[in-house]
């Protein structure tokens, strides 16, 4: 039995992966769909081959599909870029059983990759969230603590402005009362001052005893 794939023409991933995959495959043979929209494609060569008609895959929006061949479509020597020759009247697709097989395999694989990543990156997320948890609770009580201290700090400034403003007070009041007892003390020199020149000016004279 042989076997002919045709991808879809915007799946050209997927058709290098197929090409390589059965590239030493004799049986299976891998083209690009270049069939425009209703035009039908004959296989240039090749006897016709009596097919069920059907619905394509490729119409439905899959990526490719599988297409069984008579041993007179097998018997074309096989081309590096073969053009798709799948006319109109197309066969059943027959899938084997691997390949039958393949997606739900390559899904429970994804499945369960999927859940071992999970199940490694959950616990640490938790970690890391518990961690940032406690740093936002100890930041929040240092905030706090700094936040006493600073309504002490400005308790204390407080207290102190208003020492600042009474010692000034005092200090500007024994000003004034120590420049009235200068000017106190100067208004009481003037008279002293008077008192001492006139003394000064009457003096008792001497008498000379002697000559008696």
């Amino acid at each position: 039995m042989h076997y002919l794939i045709v991808v879809a023409r915007n799946e050209p991933a997927l058709y290098e992966h197929l090409r390589t995959r059965h590239r030493g495959d004799p049986r299976v043979r891998v083209v690009v769909d270049r069939r425009g929209a209703g035009e039908p494609v004959t296989t240039a060569g090749a006897p016709p081959v009596e097919r069920r008609r059907r619905r394509s895959w490729l119409a439905t929006g899959a990526p490719h599909e599988l297409v069984e061949l008579a041993r007179e479509d097998a018997a074309e020597s096989p081309s590096p870029t073969p053009q798709p020759s799948v006319p109109t009247e197309e066969a059943p697709v027959q899938m084997s059983e691997k390949e039958i097989l393949e997606d739900p395999q390559r899904v429970t694989r994804w499945v369960a990759e999927s859940q071992q990543m999970l199940g490694a990156a959950i616990p640490a997320l938790i970690e890391a969230r518990d961690h940032l948890r406690q740093t936002l609770e100890t930041k929040e009580r240092e905030c706090e603590r700094l936040q006493g201290e600073l309504d002490a700090l400005r308790g204390n400034l407080g207290a102190l402005q208003i020492e600042f403003a009474r010692l000034r007070g005092e200090r500007e009041a024994m000003s004034e009362t120590f420049s009235g007892i200068v000017g106190l003390l100067g208004q009481a020199q003037r008279p002293l001052d008077e008192i001492a020149r006139r003394l000064h000016v009457v003096q008792p004279v001497a008498v000379d005893r002697s000559a008696v």
